[in-house]
């Protein structure tokens, strides 16, 4: 799979496909990515798995790979951080509470 693979599936201008990634000895395959928002100057620079054991995710048709992408990149939108944000400390707080990690 190329990133002009997975490309033909995203008409979207603010998600950039910068590179793919394998770590061979964790079994692990990523999209590095750049996403944009309209208004917004802030970018966020990251990779998104697309074959992840300890997620359960085994994408290797680039159309899921791409499906995935968007998904993230609504899910990264940053009128969701606060969402975000307060979901993540609620867990905190009730699994892991008192807990050294």
């Amino acid at each position: 799979m190329t990133l002009g693979d997975i490309a033909k599936f995203i008409a979207n201008k603010g998600i950039e496909l910068s590179g793919l990634r394998e770590h061979n000895k964790a079994s692990e395959k990523y999209v590095d990515v750049v996403f944009s928002y309209p208004g917004q100057r802030a970018r966020w620079h990251g990779s998104v798995p697309y074959h992840y054991r300890r997620a359960g995710i085994f994408l290797e048709d680039p159309k899921d790979v791409a499906a995935l992408i968007k998904r993230s990149f609504d899910a990264l939108r940053p009128k969701n951080r606060s969402k975000w944000i307060l979901k993540e400390k609620s867990l905190w707080r009730k699994e892991y509470s008192g807990r050294r990690l």
